[in-house]
């Protein structure tokens, strides 16, 4: 017909590559696959439950999960507030930032003059580490969210200042951010804007100095680092939550369904059994390994049971099969 233009091969790749449309439509393809599987429970795993658990601690203790680099401050403040909603409004949430991405490295790209500005999105995208990422909960997907926020914000709205600002923040959400960061600032420093530069280190010296007045100690970033190699073997579920917080294990009550039932018998169908009785006051190392599960022991055995621990087949928010 005349006045339509036939849709060749090389048209259609050229609007893939090129067009800012294109990528929009490729987060939306990224954004419902995200949805399809994180809701479906696909890519479910525990540092994704992990960041949602940091997020619901934030609601109930704010000051000691912030100034507790664990935490993951910078993350289990952006979840916080949707926390409380449930886990699946989180996934959501996770979902949605994790495919903010893709136009935002198609814009940096653009902005610096690059020929197929999309074809980094079409990377990115191609990626199956990245495409569970996001519905799994997993925070690398924050971390490159937030550096192409950073580069677009940097190169393509020319804000270095808040650029700046915000590397030195992501420094709080996974701390490899600071290879990057560091690498950006070496060259803003010797090539300009240096604002870039100097503003990379404001927000983690302030976040220092609070911490230090939080923990009256000026040392308490090495004391506490963002990573432990295992949970120190004194503490106990009974303790407080302040001093979870700072040994590095998380109270089992922000995360109900992470509680253990230790029993002899095999658990009742529709959920594991739970003691109500006060956990024991031995010091050995079993007694502290049993804190707070339920034991069965035969009252005419001096022998103690084998027992088995094991976690609820299904989340919370998920109905009993």
């Amino acid at each position: 017909m005349e006045g339509r233009r036939a849709i060749t091969p090389r048209a259609a790749a050229a609007w893939i590559l090129e067009a800012p449309a294109a990528a929009w439509a490729l987060a939306l393809v990224a954004l419902a696959f995200g949805l399809w599987s994180g809701l479906g429970d696909r890519y479910l795993h525990d540092e994704g439950l992990l960041t949602w658990h940091f997020a619901q601690v934030t609601l109930e203790a704010p000051a000691a999960a912030l100034f507790w680099q664990k935490s993951r401050p910078l993350l289990a403040a952006l979840y916080g507030p949707f926390a409380g909603l449930g886990q699946p409004v989180f996934t959501v949430i996770h979902v949605v930032i994790a495919a903010l991405a893709l136009p935002l490295l198609a814009g940096v790209a653009r902005a610096i003059g690059q020929r197929s500005p999309n074809l980094p999105a079409l990377l990115v995208a191609s990626s199956a580490l990245w495409l569970a990422c996001g519905p799994a909960g997993v925070s690398n997907s924050d971390a490159l969210t937030g550096l192409c926020l950073a580069l677009y914000l940097w190169l393509a709205r020319g804000r270095p200042l808040a650029a700046g600002l915000l590397l030195g923040a992501l420094l709080f959400a996974r701390s490899e951010v600071a290879v990057f960061a560091g690498g950006i600032g070496l060259y803003a420093l010797l090539r300009g804007p240096r604002r870039l530069a100097l503003a990379i280190p404001a927000l983690p010296a302030i976040y220092a100095l609070l911490g230090a007045l939080y923990h009256h100690d000026l040392l308490w970033s090495l004391r506490f680092p963002p990573a432990l190699p295992a949970p120190p073997p004194e503490t106990r579920a009974s303790a407080p939550p302040a001093t979870r917080l700072a040994s590095g294990t998380p109270s089992t009550r922000w995360s109900p369904w992470a509680r253990r039932s230790c029993s002899s018998s095999p658990p009742a169908r529709g959920g594991w059994r739970r003691s109500s009785a006060s956990p024991p006051r031995s010091r050995s190392p079993t007694s502290r390994r049993s804190a707070g599960c339920r034991r069965s022991a035969s009252s005419t055995s001096t022998r103690r049971p084998a027992t088995s621990c094991r976690r609820s087949p299904s989340p919370p928010w998920r109905s009993a099969r």
